[in-house]
C-alpha cells in the first residue's frame, strides 16, 4: 500500500520567477556559457535569486532526461524526471541522483519535499517510478507529495507499459508504477476533466495544487510551470 504523503513544507511568499531572473539567456539554457548544462565533467551550475535556487540536473541545454530541482528555504522540490532515448535508464538515474548529491542542496533525489511533473512525454516522466521507489525505500514511509493533472496521470499507465515492455532496465517494475499512481495528487479542480481539456486551448485554464503551503500552477501549455 502506498505510503500517505507527511511532508512538512514551507516556501517563501509566492512570486514569478523567470528563466531571465536566474541569470539564463534569452535562448533559455543554451545562453552562450555554461546555460545551465549539468555533466560529470563540468558539473551542475546553481542559480540563485534571492533565497530561490535552482538548478538543471539535466536535460538543460538537450531534449531527454529533464529533470530541475528548485529549492527555497528549507523546501525542495523536484521537476520532472525522465528518460534519455539514447542512454541506459538506470545509469540515467544513477547520475541524476550523483548530481544532486554533489550540489548539496539535497542529500539525495529521496530528500525533496515533493515532486511536480509537468506533462507526460518520457523524456520528463519515464523515470518517475524510480523517483517513486528511492523515496519509499529511503523514507521508511514518509513520502514527500507527487503532484501532476489527471490529463497526464491517465496517459501514464500507458507511458510506462510500453518503457516496460521495451526496456530491459528500468529501474522500477509495474508494482512501483501503481503506487505511484496511488499516491499521485490531482488538482480539485481545473484539468479533472479529460474532455474540456481538448477542448481548451492557450494559457487560459490552469491547474492548481496546493498542500500546506505549497502551491503550484500548471497552465494547459504543458512546458509552463509556475511554482
Amino acid at each position: 500500500m502506498a505510503a500517505t504523503p507527511t511532508a512538512t513544507l514551507a516556501l517563501p511568499e509566492a512570486r514569478l520567477v523567470t528563466l531571465a531572473d536566474l541569470g539564463y539567456g534569452d535562448a533559455g539554457y543554451g545562453d552562450g556559457g555554461d546555460g545551465g548544462v549539468c555533466s560529470d565533467e563540468v558539473g551542475c551550475t546553481v542559480k540563485s535569486t534571492g533565497e530561490l535556487q535552482f538548478v538543471a540536473l539535466s536535460g538543460g541545454s538537450s531534449i531527454g532526461a529533464s529533470c530541475y530541482l528548485v529549492r527555497a528555504g528549507d523546501t525542495s522540490v523536484l521537476v520532472d524526471c525522465g528518460i534519455h532515448p539514447e542512454h541506459d535508464p538506470t545509469e540515467t538515474y544513477m547520475t541524476i541522483d550523483k548530481r544532486a548529491r554533489a550540489i548539496g542542496l539535497v542529500l539525495s533525489l529521496a530528500d525533496i519535499s515533493a515532486f511536480v511533473l509537468t506533462h507526460a512525454h518520457t523524456d520528463h516522466s519515464g523515470l518517475v517510478p524510480a523517483l517513486y521507489r528511492h523515496c519509499r525505500r529511503a523514507n521508511n514511509g514518509h513520502m514527500p507529495y507527487f503532484f501532476m493533472t489527471a490529463a497526464t496521470k491517465h496517459l501514464l499507465p500507458h507511458i510506462y507499459r510500453n518503457i516496460l515492455r521495451f526496456s530491459s532496465s528500468a529501474p522500477y517494475d509495474e508494482g512501483d508504477v501503481h503506487e505511484l499512481l496511488q499516491h499521485a495528487r490531482v488538482p480539485a479542480s481545473g484539468w479533472n476533466d479529460l474532455a474540456a481539456c481538448r477542448r481548451e486551448r492557450g494559457l487560459r485554464q490552469a491547474a492548481r495544487f496546493q498542500d500546506g503551503t505549497v502551491a503550484c500552477r500548471l497552465h494547459l501549455h504543458t512546458h509552463y510551470l509556475v511554482l
